[in-house]
């Protein structure tokens, strides 16, 4: 299984990290997985999912 951080997942998407927050506290991103204070990452597979959900963004 593999993660990426909101930066990733936003350059994935073309859109700002801010954004990414927005989106997974709206439903449209997956819920994302908090590893310590400092990290927390979004996993690859339910990123994929969402992004076909949302049209094929990428």
């Amino acid at each position: 299984m593999q993660y990426n951080r909101a930066r990733q997942v936003a350059s994935r998407l073309d859109i700002s990290e801010s954004t990414v927050w927005r989106w997974a506290k709206a439903g449209k991103l997956p819920k994302p997985i908090k590893l310590s204070n400092r990290v927390t990452v979004f996993n690859s597979e339910e990123v994929d999912a969402a992004i076909e959900a949302l049209g094929g963004a990428v």
